[in-house]
């Protein structure tokens, strides 16, 4: 089939659209070629402009990164402070200004934790244990 997208046929459609209406404006003398020349132009201006909103939004989006816990892993730094993954090295959260630490750094002190509360699971199961046998 085709490599279009519903969105992509849309916008390709309207495109049509558009250049078969100013062909026929052209024909009848509603509009000049300067003024389609110009009309192109503040088009491309428009598209350039979205772009670039494009791209500081998604810069945006990456230093602000997203709420977690960090237990998941699919992210490259980790603020403990306020809990957010961001998706690029970052040295200091961005929204709090705590230090950060890489992925691997938060996954060994989470481990270390797991492991003191099983310890301090098994002596409360020990003593509990203790009580019922007494």
């Amino acid at each position: 089939m085709s490599n279009f997208d519903s969105n992509g046929l849309e916008n390709f459609l309207e495109k049509i659209d558009t250049v078969s209406q100013q062909i026929n404006d052209l024909m009848t003398g509603k509009v000049s070629p300067e003024q389609i020349d110009q009309s192109e132009n503040e088009r491309e201006h428009f598209e350039d402009y979205q772009k670039r909103q494009m791209e500081i939004e998604k810069a945006k989006w990456l230093s602000n990164g997203r709420p977690g816990k960090g237990h998941k892993g699919d992210y490259v730094s980790f603020c403990k402070g306020c809990f957010r993954e961001f998706d690029i090295f970052l040295p200091k959260c961005t929204l709090c200004q705590s230090e950060t630490v890489t992925k691997e750094e938060w996954m060994t002190e989470l481990r270390g934790k797991l492991e003191e509360y099983k310890k301090k699971t098994a002596k409360r199961a020990e003593r509990k244990d203790k009580w019922d046998k007494w």
